[in-house]
């Protein structure tokens, strides 16, 4: 038999159910702003009916679960495209303080310079005797090597920059890994016991997302207990709440630089450093280790060939007192194997003893076969032959192979600054083109997964009359229960 006790039951169900979709509507709200919430959606469902001798009795509505509105596709999508993003965002930023190293763009550029120093070469052969041209000469020399060195010794700066920088990115890894881990078990938890892990799952995927920025990674999701799995250079780093940290050590064979290492459970430290792709973390190592070493060489072989090609010549000549003879302009530089010029940039300087006496500078060429050979005062011989080094081909050796075989000093220097603005293009446009790939997928996101005002206020709208309209049911029931409790009395 229906009774209004049975009324009461279901009256107070309902109000109960709707007080909490006012909860869930009030929590989409406060998130609108909220980056990578997913609205959530009451699901509500009818109370099982109560049996009463032969007649089944409604027993009004309940919360059965609440739902995330989340698109597991595109939420892929964006962590891919997100790894991408951190690599190129982190080239892109390297590149461009390259690039700054090689400026041309005022008078102070290798270029400028490099033409300088040839072209006081030429003033010297027109005037061999003035001393100020002399000095002219060793002024510009000194700028020329010294902007040699110092480009050198920033791009050894920028390796260590990015070497540092590998150390405190494998520390943010491991803080996310951790973070997803303790995430893996509170919502294997959760699910297990039948609440609801809307809110931590939105948290996972945050995290995930931050994670691919720093390091490129494959995840699977375990569907049995909403676990994830993660793996980098295919190894486990995330497995449910287990955290395989990376570590860093240090690698006597490259300069002392950090190596990545992945502890795996039971095994030794594996070396995955060359096997990590996209994020940050790669472009790091890839910057350190690949590009900047290719410019390096390259500012080697171009030093090396101006050492050389110069002291070639210049030990041929005589210096101003027409006796003196075989100096090397700049100090030389001997390779310890054939081809292998490694640190001739960083160490390229002018001869001291010209510095401190310009008078030294071989300008003249043998004009008296002796005994003893002389120069002669006022030949510019030796003076005209360097300077014709700047357009004189074959001075650089490209290829390592111990001979100069490339073009001329200026073409060499031209291709090099071209290499590196090409490297800085080709980041650029990745980066713009996976930044505006992100930004559509996570507008696509939103469009599935995100707030609207207008639709919260809506749904607010027909929950509250509804509610009103249950809450005006549960007084006439109470008032009705009040006349019958009223009447047992008499």
């Amino acid at each position: 038999m229906i009774n209004l006790f049975s009324a009461l039951e279901l009256g107070k169900n309902s109000l109960l159910a709707h007080q909490k979709v006012f909860h869930i509507i009030g929590h989409n709200i406060s998130n609108v702003n909220t980056e990578g919430y997913s609205r959530q959606v009451p699901i509500m469902q009818s109370v099982p009916p109560e049996i009463l001798n032969t007649d089944k009795v409604g027993r009004g509505v309940q919360l059965f679960t609440i739902k995330s509105i989340r698109d597991r596709f595109i939420t892929n999508q964006i962590i891919e495209r997100k790894q991408y993003e951190g690599k190129y965002d982190t080239l892109t930023g390297v590149f461009s303080t390259v690039e700054a190293l090689f400026n041309e763009s005022h008078e102070l550029g290798l270029s400028d310079q490099l033409t300088d120093f040839f072209n006081k070469w030429s003033d010297l052969a027109n005037n061999p005797t003035d001393i100020a041209t002399r000095n002219a000469l060793i002024n510009s020399s000194v700028s020329l090597s010294n902007n040699i060195q110092n480009t050198y010794l920033r791009l050894i700066d920028q390796q260590e920059i990015a070497n540092g920088n590998i150390e405190t990115l494998v520390d943010e890894i491991n803080s996310i890994a951790n973070e997803i881990g303790e995430l893996n078990e509170k919502i294997v938890y959760a699910t297990g016991a039948g609440q609801p892990a809307s809110d931590l799952l939105d948290l996972r995927e945050r995290k995930i997302r931050e994670l691919s920025e720093r390091v490129g990674i494959n995840f699977y999701y375990n569907q049995s207990n909403n676990s994830v799995t993660i793996e980098v250079a295919g190894k486990p780093l995330v497995s449910y709440n287990r955290v395989n940290e990376l570590s860093v050590q240090r690698d006597a064979t490259n300069s002392n630089y950090y190596d990545v290492y992945i502890n795996q459970y039971d095994s030794t430290p594996t070396d995955i450093t060359y096997d990590i792709e996209y994020g940050r973390l790669e472009a790091l190592i890839s910057m350190r280790d690949t590009y900047i070493p290719e410019y390096k060489q390259k500012l080697d072989n171009f030093a090396y060939g101006l050492i050389t090609n110069v002291n070639n010549i210049h030990q041929n000549g005589f210096a101003l007192d027409t006796t003196t003879t075989g100096l090397n302009f700049f100090v030389p530089y001997t390779p310890t194997t054939p081809g292998d010029y490694s640190g001739a940039a960083g160490l390229i300087e002018v001869n001291s003893a010209l510095i401190n006496d310009p008078t030294l500078i071989a300008a003249s060429g043998q004009v008296d076969p002796g005994p003893p050979p002389s120069g002669a005062v006022g030949n510019n011989e030796i003076a005209l032959q360097i300077a014709e080094l700047m357009d004189s081909d074959n001075v650089v050796d490209s290829d390592n192979d111990g001979t100069f075989d490339y073009g001329t000093f200026h073409e060499y220097l031209h291709s090099l600054m071209s290499e590196i603005g090409n490297d800085s293009y080709q980041a650029k446009y990745e980066l713009e083109a996976n930044s505006s790939m992100v930004t559509y997928l996570e507008n696509k996101r939103d469009e599935i997964s995100g707030v609207s005002l207008d639709e919260e206020s809506a749904n607010l709208i027909q929950y509250e009359k509804s509610y009103q309209a249950v809450a005006q049911f549960f007084g006439l029931v109470n008032r009705l229960t009040d006349v019958l409790i009223s009447l047992g009395r008499w």
